[in-house]
């Protein structure tokens, strides 16, 4: 996706395209003037908006908004929203719990719309609510390239890369006249593809519906398989410790929940040493597979002190006086021991801990081969106990990542991969998509696009 990095809204002086609500004490239009130091400031009611009305539909696929006013005005929730007629909105974007100054964000939006506008929900707890800048960036079409080979239309996305060779796309046959959207769905970026060497392939996963309360997807694999490199990763907040209601973690050490004199941060973990040369160890430790964190950790350079583990492994974190964000992705899904050590050295050290999110796998795999179902056993392939295709076997049988399985492995049990299958069970009833990546024997796509002929048609639309 390409964004345009010029501002999509032109500098205003009035509100005659301006979309907004609310009594205000600032102009709407000080929001886009170009000049930081004014702003938009207007009663908070609970659903203030403002937005743009574009001459003309355009796609919007990125948006800022910058205060330069009191935090407490800042947007806190909010959703960013396009429509066509100013009363049938749709959320193209959605935030909760960003109140900083300067915030922008990519948004997967390729629809045009002739309004754009922001509608917040809750602001830091103030008055008022604002923006100094709202900007707004456009699309750019680009190029798609088709292939054309006897007759027969060809891409090099991997769903049609089968045993070694790329197949014809199927649903163009006997198309002469090609549509924008059949380049969309089937088109390439980059004619510089045909000629890089691939060593890595994608699996897209069969949709098979609902499964007990899961969904099922199917990945057929191939003999071009060596190992699976990625595979879906599935995650769902198991844990979301905000010190509100009980504590989710058993945390060791010396602390306390208090309450911060900022409104914006109700409770919290606080940790200090209990004065004089004395030390203390805040620890607690969870299953997962990511973990964030807010944190404030301050002390006095030259006398206090403190260190941070992950696994025995120290870490780098920041001091600072301000709320922090710490976040950290693990290889494996199983449980981690996190350790503060604080030491005040006559000072006075102090953590502060906030909204601990904790994030685990939930997929569950198996593998069928010839209708007969395996798992993974530790580190090896072997028949389930199960030979139901159900949710118990799933839940009991299943394992959580195909990466584990190394080449040598799935040579050993499967003499023809044509015939296997990965089959994956996700809470996530939802979802609509899902993919594998695999690597391969190395290749250029137009060594295999040369078996087909010598001639090769490059058809392209801009899109």
């Amino acid at each position: 996706m390409k964004i345009n990095t010029l501002n999509a809204i032109p500098v205003l002086s009035n509100n005659d395209d301006i979309v907004h609500n609310g009594s205000y004490i600032y102009q709407p239009y000080d929001a886009f003037d170009n000049i930081d130091k004014t702003y938009w400031l207007a009663n908070f009611n609970g659903k203030n908006y403002l937005g743009y009305k574009f001459n003309n539909p355009i796609a919007i696929c990125k948006y800022r908004i910058y205060m330069t006013f009191n935090s407490e005005h800042f947007p806190r929730d909010w959703t960013f929203e396009g429509s066509n007629d100013n009363l049938n909105w749709v959320v193209l974007d959605r935030q909760s719990n960003k109140y900083q100054n300067d915030f922008s964000a990519n948004i997967n939006n390729t629809n045009s719309y002739l309004y754009y506008r922001i509608n917040i929900n809750k602001n830091n707890g103030g008055s008022y609510t604002g923006i100094s800048t709202f900007e707004m960036y456009e699309l750019l079409k680009e190029n798609k390239y088709l292939l054309k080979q006897n007759n027969q239309y060809y891409t090099i996305k991997s769903e049609f890369y089968k045993n070694g060779n790329y197949k014809s796309i199927t649903e163009l046959e006997g198309k002469e006249i090609l549509t924008e959207n059949d380049f969309e769905t089937f088109g390439i970026d980059d004619l510089n593809s045909l000629i890089k060497t691939i060593d890595t392939q994608v699996i897209d996963g069969i949709d098979k519906g609902n499964l007990g309360s899961g969904k099922y997807f199917e990945f057929e694999l191939n003999n071009d398989i060596k190992k699976i490199s990625d595979s879906d990763k599935i995650y769902s907040t198991e844990i979301i410790e905000d010190f509100q209601e009980g504590n989710k973690f058993n945390f060791d050490g010396r602390w306390q929940i208090i309450t911060d004199s900022d409104s914006n941060i109700k409770n919290y973990l606080f940790s200090t040493p209990p004065g004089g040369y004395q030390s203390s160890n805040l620890k607690f430790k969870c299953k997962c597979k990511r973990i964030k964190f807010k944190y404030k950790l301050t002390y006095t350079s030259g006398h206090g002190s403190y260190s941070f583990t992950v696994d025995e492994q120290k870490l780098n974190i920041d001091c600072s006086d301000d709320w922090k964000n710490f976040e950290i992705q693990f290889d494996n899904d199983v449980e981690h021991k996190f350790n503060f050590s604080l030491n005040n050295d006559g000072y006075y050290t102090r953590l502060c801990i906030d909204s601990i999110n904790v994030l685990t796998m939930t997929n569950k795999q198996l593998i069928q081969y010839n209708n007969t179902i395996y798992t993974l056993d530790g580190e090896s392939i072997k028949l389930s106990p199960s030979q139901e295709l159900n949710e118990d076997n799933f839940k009991v049988n299943g394992f959580n990542d195909a990466t584990l399985i190394s080449s040598e492995q799935w040579n050993k049990i499967f003499a023809n991969k044509k015939n296997v299958k990965i089959l994956m069970l996700t809470n996530d009833i939802e979802k609509q998509q899902c993919e594998m990546i695999y690597n391969c024997k190395p290749f250029r796509p137009i060594d295999k696009l040369k078996k087909n002929s010598d001639i090769c048609n490059i058809l392209f639309k801009e899109v």
